[in-house]
């Protein structure tokens, strides 16, 4: 998720004055899922766990109401490009200002069949994103078969994979700013070590990780160190710590 900026005339808009408070916030939050040209992919799942992990709410409904709030000018704008399902905010510019925008990894709504879209796009399409990795596709199909909770993939690097109740548990743990930075070191960390080295239970290894660094953590005289020193002077293994 990236940082964002709220204008003052954000609270006085009319078509935000007419939504309800949990709309707003999803509106705002949108802001840091998507990427510099307003387009993230819809998952109502994941997006939820970013914007609402520890909150009661259907993604739908907001959705739903964000695309009701002005219907002569919505305010975002769900597409489809080859099977795979974007959502445009569509008053991106208005709201965030970006001197230089990364090129987006996504499609442009304008090349496909949306359910609405007010204008044209400012740029051209972007090549589509790379489809997910099939084994992580065929371990989630065997985790819902054998009744355990499919794992998604969160972090910067979108490789750090736990359940909804890990993610959870996480925010209760260390607020939703602690988990979240948490959840981003991992994965930043498993991207250096190259994508064939990998971790066995990733929430176990972010519960690992923060004894480490837990100063009132007792260790051995002489021999405690912070987390990032460990990981400095350690050399790269597989943690399979339960």
């Amino acid at each position: 998720m990236k940082k964002r900026m709220i204008s003052p005339d954000f609270w006085t808009d009319g078509a935000i004055v007419a939504m309800s408070a949990m709309a707003r916030l999803f509106f705002i939050g949108l802001w840091q899922c998507a990427d510099d040209w307003g387009r993230v992919k819809y998952d109502p799942k994941r997006l939820k766990l970013k914007i609402f992990p520890a909150d009661r709410v259907h993604i739908e409904n907001l959705v739903d109401e964000l695309e009701q709030a002005d219907p002569d000018d919505p305010l975002i704008t769900l597409y489809e490009v080859n099977g795979v399902k974007y959502l445009y905010v569509t008053k991106f510019s208005k709201h965030q200002r970006i001197d230089k925008r990364r090129e987006s990894k996504y499609p442009a709504p304008d090349c496909a069949d949306s359910r609405q879209f007010a204008g044209k796009f400012p740029v051209k399409p972007e090549p589509e994103p790379e489809p997910e990795p099939n084994q992580n596709k065929n371990q989630n199909q065997k985790e819902r078969e054998a009744g355990k909770p499919a794992k998604i993939a969160c972090g910067e690097f979108e490789n750090v994979k736990l359940t909804e109740d890990e993610i959870g548990k996480l925010v209760q743990k260390f607020g939703k700013t602690g988990a979240w930075d948490r959840i981003n070191r991992l994965s930043g960390y498993m991207r250096s070590l190259g994508k064939e080295q990998k971790y066995r239970d990733h929430y176990a290894t972010i519960l690992s990780w923060a004894r480490r660094e837990d100063p009132k953590e007792t260790s051995p005289p002489g021999k405690r160190k912070s987390g990032l020193e460990e990981f400095a002077n350690e050399k790269p293994t597989i943690d399979i710590t339960p």
